[in-house]
Formats: structure tokens, C-alpha cells, sequence
């Protein structure tokens, strides 16, 4: 009775082994996964934060075109994004406009 007692001990410690191996690889990928998707989704945030910084800077040249056709330009930094760890992502843009008529 001993011996089978002790090979169902057994048993049970290799098949524990290899459910935890088996766990600890899933969420290995799955955290590795996550991590990649996190980053991607990142840039494509900067992607499109210096997109509308640029249409910003344009629009804001236009409206001012129009409210006074003598405007020649105007410039400035432009902070469109801060990270969570305080870094923040800036833009330089400079509107100018052609003298000749």
C-alpha cells in the first residue's frame, strides 16, 4: 500500500510542474504582448499628435490670412503631448507668407 501511495505523490508533483510551466508561459505571452501592443499604440499616438499639430499651425495661418491679408508669420513652440513621466513631446512651426503679389 506504501509504494502506491508514494507513486500517486509523485504523480501529482509532475503534472503540478507542468501546469505551472504551462501557466507561467502563457502569461510570459501574454505580458509580452500587451507590452508590444502598448508601444505601438504609442507611437501611434505621437504619429498623430504632430499630425494635428501640423494642421493646427495651418488652420492657424489661414484664420489669420483672413482676418489680415498684410499678416507675414508668425512662430512658436508648440507642446502637444506629456508623457505620464513628465517628458513632454514639443514642435517648433513657422507660418509665413509670400510678400509678392
Amino acid at each position: 500500500m506504501k509504494t502506491k501511495h508514494n507513486q500517486e505523490n509523485g504523480f501529482i508533483v509532475g503534472t503540478l510542474l507542468v501546469v505551472i510551466l504551462i501557466t507561467t508561459t502563457l502569461i510570459m505571452t501574454v505580458t509580452s504582448s500587451s507590452i508590444g501592443n502598448f508601444q505601438s499604440a504609442s507611437k501611434d499616438q505621437y504619429r498623430m499628435s504632430a499630425q494635428f499639430a501640423a494642421d493646427a499651425g495651418l488652420d492657424y495661418g489661414i484664420h489669420a490670412l483672413n482676418l489680415d491679408e498684410n499678416w507675414v508669420g508668425t512662430g512658436g513652440e508648440v507642446n502637444f503631448y506629456t508623457t505620464t513621466s513628465g517628458k513632454s513631446i514639443r514642435t517648433t512651426y513657422t507660418v509665413t507668407t509670400d510678400q509678392q503679389h
